[in-house]
C-alpha cells in the first residue's frame, strides 16, 4: 500500500513509541537552503509545518516532499546540498530543487488502524535515512537497527 497524495503535517517518533498525546516537534521550514528543522507548534512556526505529499509518476514508493503554505505549494522542498554525493551525516534542505525521496508506509506495534506512520530515506542510498539530528534539523543517518519514523497527519 502506498502513501496518498495530499497535505501533511510530520512529527518523528521516538523510537518503538506511537505519539499518544497532542503536540510534539513538527517538521517546519526555516529558509530556502537552510537546513529544515523541527519545532513546536506555536505561532511563530503555523504557516511553515505543511508539507504537499506527492507521488513521483511511474516510481514505487518515490515522492516529492514540498512545502506548501496559506494553501498554495511553494516552489521549495525536501533537497540535499548535492545530490550526487550523497552521505550520512548531510543536512536535509529547503531547496528550490527538491529531490525525490523513498516514503515507506510503516506499522509501529500497537498502532491504531487510522494513524499512518511513514519512514523516508535516500532515493538510491536506501540505507540512508532521514531523522532529527542533535541540533534539531533533518539529517540523513545509516539506518539503525530499529529506524526512525514520522507520524504522517493528513491535514483537510
Amino acid at each position: 500500500m502506498a502513501l496518498q497524495a495530499g497535505v501533511y503535517s510530520l512529527t518523528q517518533s521516538p523510537l518503538r513509541e506511537v505519539p499518544r498525546r497532542v503536540g510534539g516537534m513538527f517538521v517546519s521550514a526555516n529558509g530556502t537552503n537552510s537546513p529544515i528543522i523541527t519545532a513546536a507548534r506555536v505561532p511563530a512556526f503555523f504557516n511553515k509545518q505543511s508539507w504537499r505529499i506527492q507521488p513521483v509518476e511511474g516510481r514505487d514508493n518515490r515522492y516529492k516532499i514540498i512545502f506548501q503554505t496559506d494553501n498554495k505549494m511553494a516552489p521549495v522542498g525536501f533537497g540535499l546540498e548535492n545530490p550526487n554525493e550523497v552521505q550520512a551525516g548531510d543536512d536535509v534542505l529547503l531547496t528550490v530543487s527538491p529531490i525525490d525521496w523513498v516514503i515507506n508506509l510503516v506499522k509501529p506495534e500497537n498502532t491504531p488502524d487510522d494513524k499512518t506512520f511513514v519512514e523516508i530515506k535516500a532515493c538510491n542510498h536506501e540505507n540512508l535515512v532521514v531523522t532529527v539530528g542533535n541540533e534539531n534539523t533533518l539529517q540523513l543517518v545509516d539506518k539503525p537497527a530499529v529506524a526512525p519514523f514520522f507520524y504522517a497527519s493528513k491535514q483537510n
